[in-house]
């Protein structure tokens, strides 16, 4: 640790030099694994993912890199939409705005009265998610939670309530909670179903009977926890090779990345 952090400890009442300081785990990056073309597009076209949702950092993801994907993918991602995704929508683009719009009324005058109690729910969430996906695991718990956090999303619009217009934001982003923890939760048994018992580091899952401790490989990506970024269908590595040389090319020669 260096001056200015111990310093900075002292300043709001740790003397490193007299005090044990407590530390504890936390997510510091959420490194999906959604593999893209040069474009930061997957392959559902029109779908694109920029930042840590791409798995361009690959397996052993470079510290400070986390702004720059963001930033040249999405820059790459809208110059590719202004350019080629224009003229017509796409057939059954207006239905399919105009169910979702119903369904986002409906939800929110369904919630909109009584007692609010979305933060008692939100902690409730929070609590099961440090209990079942934490550092040290057991897929037991985390099927149990999967099971959870799936009842409580599909009953999410009967037992959530807000007390007024001004909580709207925030129920929506506890909806969105849920179907994250969905989607890690799914990545972490199925993660633990293959590789649970190849070793690296980052992760321990406990044996049923909560006694042996085995370490599960490495990083964790939400789509299903692969080494390799999938595509939303499958994984191909001499493809991610050719367009990782393809991205470093386009990168230096923008020219040549096909767009116009």
């Amino acid at each position: 640790m260096n001056a200015p952090a111990v310093e900075f400890y002292r300043e709001h009442g740790v003397d490193l030099e007299t005090q044990p300081l407590e530390i504890a785990l936390c997510a510091q990056h959420n490194n999906g694994g959604l593999a893209v073309d040069c474009w930061w597009q997957t392959n559902i076209k029109g779908l694109f993912a920029a930042g840590e949702a791409a798995g361009t950092h690959g397996v052993c993801r470079p510290g400070g890199t986390a702004l720059n994907a963001g930033q040249v993918g999405s820059r790459r991602a809208a110059e590719y939409i202004s350019r080629r995704c224009t003229g017509a929508l796409p057939e059954g683009f207006d239905a399919a705005a105009r169910d979702a719009l119903t369904w986002a009324n409906d939800f929110s005058t369904q919630i909109l009265h009584g007692e609010s109690n979305f933060k008692a729910i939100k902690a409730a969430a929070q609590l099961r998610m440090s209990r079942c996906g934490g550092a040290i695991r057991n897929s037991a718990e985390i099927a149990l939670c999967l099971k959870e956090a799936g009842e409580e999303l599909r009953t999410l619009d009967n037992n959530l309530r807000i007390a007024s217009p001004d909580e709207l934001p925030a129920a929506y982003g506890l909806r969105d909670l849920l179907l994250a923890q969905q989607a890690y939760l799914s990545a972490m048994a199925d993660y633990a179903a293959q590789y649970g018992k190849k070793s690296r580091q980052r992760t321990l899952y406990r044996s049923a009977r909560q006694k042996a401790l085995c370490t599960a490989a490495g990083r964790i990506y939400i789509c299903a926890g692969r080494r390799q970024p999938p595509r939303i269908g499958a994984a191909d590595s001499k493809r991610w090779r050719r367009l990782a040389l393809h991205m470093a090319h386009s990168a230096s020669n923008p020219a040549d990345g096909r767009l116009f």
